[in-house]
């Protein structure tokens, strides 16, 4: 029978087990959180094996006593400046950056700040999750203070402690959408003629600003905020009462492409326009009622750029520039809806489709001029927001003129 191993002071001991055929190591030692003796054993077949882990864990538990022995370094507060100038400053851009600390500032570091690390359960994070909730802050908010919290766990594993825990993988951001926070899905008649006298009104009292002018033109288009963005003045027929529509604006990744090519100070996303055979899939041409030829022909008298929605610098505005602004003309035109609720332009689209069916269009003449491949998708829509669905078809689109 193989010789039992004992060690002393505190080092382990190994024996063989005859019993199981397998060797036994054992390590005792003092906890110096509560001073109380802990005892940890592992069972393995190979001696090596079993020496090898009880090993590893007597290394973890000096690397433990020597932190504790300066506990006010790993303060989680002071562990988290550090991760974030070390680590997150050079890989982040400075607006990413700067929304970390203030994620950090405002939601993190009050509650757990004044903690060690290895103080923060997972029920720590439950609980400050649990907070946002009752909050009432959105589902995405709280997915990306999770998301912080979780990096600087994985942070401060790699850096310091390689047994730490993170306590971020037993507990999972909730996913929800209240009642009154669902995203608006179209305009009613009187809505749509509210909200177009609204963004008149804004332009007049924004001038220079061709944002309001674009939301009038995807309300009575249908157009995509993608392909608005990259209408040209030789797109527009007035003549023929026809936008032609043949490209769209994407925002490409820099960082995704080529993360080594993306210097510090450079900006990580880029608008691309996409013309030709690439952008196939939404080639079309629209017709354009009295509105929307009102505002076209407004937007090439008001500017020499070459694209008809842009900024006053001529630079093309992002989808947050374009959900502000609409947001401003549904509280001018007293369009009820919550503080917390998601404005997208996507509105426009849909409230031009419910309008297009309101007025007699087939499912085909709806979805060649929206742009969509496939009529089930406005069989779906009319059916779930029109009682009666769509009526007759005229027999050409582009001359008609939509209420008013």
């Amino acid at each position: 029978m193989p010789k039992t191993t004992r060690r002393a002071n505190g080092s382990g001991s190994i024996f063989y087990n005859p019993k199981t055929n397998k060797y036994v190591a054992t390590i005792r030692w003092l906890d110096p959180k509560d001073n109380k003796m802990r005892q940890k054993s592992f069972t393995e077949p190979v001696r090596e094996d079993a020496e090898r882990r009880m090993e590893e864990f007597s290394a973890s538990i000096q690397r433990k006593q020597e932190q504790l022995a300066n506990k006010t370094a790993m303060i989680y507060s002071l562990f988290f400046q550090e991760w974030m100038t070390s680590v997150q400053q050079a890989e982040a851009s400075a607006a990413t950056y700067a929304l970390k600390w203030k994620l950090a500032n405002k939601h993190i570091l009050p509650s757990l700040g004044s903690l060690h690390v290895d103080e923060i359960s997972s029920r720590s994070v439950r609980e400050l999750l649990a907070r946002l909730v009752d909050a009432d802050y959105s589902s995405s908010l709280i997915r990306q203070v999770y998301s912080l919290l979780s990096g600087s766990f994985d942070g401060y594993i790699d850096k310091y402690d390689k047994s730490f825990c993170n306590p971020c993988l037993y507990v999972k951001p909730p996913s929800y959408k209240k009642p009154y926070q669902q995203n608006l899905q179209y305009l009613s008649g009187a809505q749509r003629e509210s909200a177009y006298r609204a963004a008149l009104s804004y332009a007049e009292t924004h001038p220079g600003s061709y944002l309001p002018y674009g939301i009038i033109l995807m309300l009575y288009t249908g157009i995509r905020l993608c392909e608005a963005v990259a209408v040209r003045r030789e797109d527009v027929d007035t003549t023929q009462r026809i936008l032609h529509i043949s490209a769209r604006n994407e925002v490409m990744d820099r960082a995704a492409e080529n993360p080594s090519a993306l210097s510090k100070r450079s900006a990580r996303y880029e608008n691309r326009e996409i013309r030709g055979e690439d952008a196939y899939s939404v080639s079309r041409d629209v017709p354009l009622c009295d509105r929307a030829l009102e505002v076209v022909s407004a937007l090439l008298k008001a500017h020499k750029y070459r694209h008809l929605i842009v900024l006053p610098s001529g630079k093309v505005p992002t989808s947050v520039q374009f959900s502000s602004t609409l947001r401003a003309v549904l509280s001018a035109a007293d369009i009820p809806y919550a503080d917390t609720a998601r404005v997208s332009t996507h509105l426009c689209r849909l409230s031009f489709e419910l309008m297009l069916a309101e007025s007699g269009a087939s499912y085909a003449e709806i979805a060649r001029i929206m742009g969509i491949q496939k009529e089930e998708s406005i069989r779906n829509f009319c059916a779930r927001f029109l009682a009666d669905g769509p009526r007759c078809a005229p027999d050409d689109l582009r001359g008609f003129v939509f209420q008013k």
